[in-house]
């Protein structure tokens, strides 16, 4: 608990919270995770458009989770952590193996 962030965010109905380990974001830019996350429906997009289902948030979890471990088995890869080390003047190529776990969730306001 002490190692935490802790955050307070202003948030609107049909936004999907991220929740991510270090393996998550070690690999991926939030740009990539953002550009995962974006091809989801919300349920307040699907109520609002009548588009039929929203995206399950474990779904959205599963592919960032796939990303970010693809990320950390290549041995090429430019990452987050790399970028890190780099400018603390230590050597690092490629992925970060570390553990990985994602859980998303979508807010929703009750009717």
């Amino acid at each position: 608990p002490e190692d935490a962030d802790l955050y307070a965010l202003q948030m609107q109905e049909g936004d999907l919270v991220v929740l991510g380990t270090d393996g998550v974001f070690d690999n991926l830019y939030m740009q990539e995770v953002c550009e995962l996350a974006g091809h989801a429906t919300s349920p307040f997009e699907a109520k609002l458009l009548g588009a039929g289902q929203p995206t399950d948030p474990a779904k959205v979890a599963a592919a960032i989770a796939k990303a970010a471990f693809r990320r950390s088995m290549d041995r090429e890869a430019r990452t987050p952590f790399g970028d890190h080390a780099r400018q603390a003047g230590l050597y690092h190529t490629g992925g970060k193996m570390d553990d990985i776990t994602c859980v998303c969730a979508w807010l929703v306001l009750e009717e």
